[in-house]
């Protein structure tokens, strides 16, 4: 299984990723700083696909935030969005925002950060 990880921060993006790795939840993470540059690597490479890819999107990003990125997402073909999982991670209090995320009907779930490998383990199951 493959997952995406969109977010600005670097930091998060090696957390997550060894996190990710550490649970045994994937091994194929691909972690991206640039909300524009996952859009065109889904944009290339979705309709190749013969399995789902998980995303995990930050909120809160300079240049394009999440809800910027969902925006782009939706404008893109039927056959790339139905191969992608969209999460949201957020370190936000902000409840318009947090309740924004959540009402999203391409977001399967909304999820705190720090990343949480084992609520995310049991939001794949559902």
């Amino acid at each position: 299984m493959q997952i995406l990880l969109i977010d600005d921060s670097d930091i998060d993006n090696a957390v997550n990723t060894k996190l990710l790795k550490l649970a045994r939840l994937s091994d194929d993470v691909l972690a991206f700083t640039s909300p524009r540059e996952s859009l065109v690597y889904l944009i290339k490479h979705a309709s190749t696909w013969t399995s789902p890819r998980w995303i995990l999107l930050d909120i809160r990003m300079p240049d394009m935030d999440g809800f910027a990125w969902l925006e782009k997402f939706r404008e893109l073909p039927e056959g790339v969005r139905s191969m992608c999982r969209v999460f949201m991670l957020s370190a936000s209090i902000d409840r318009e925002e947090l309740n924004r995320a959540e009402e999203d009907p391409c977001v399967i779930a909304l999820m705190e950060k720090p990343l949480d490998v084992y609520l995310f383990r049991q939001l794949l199951e559902l």
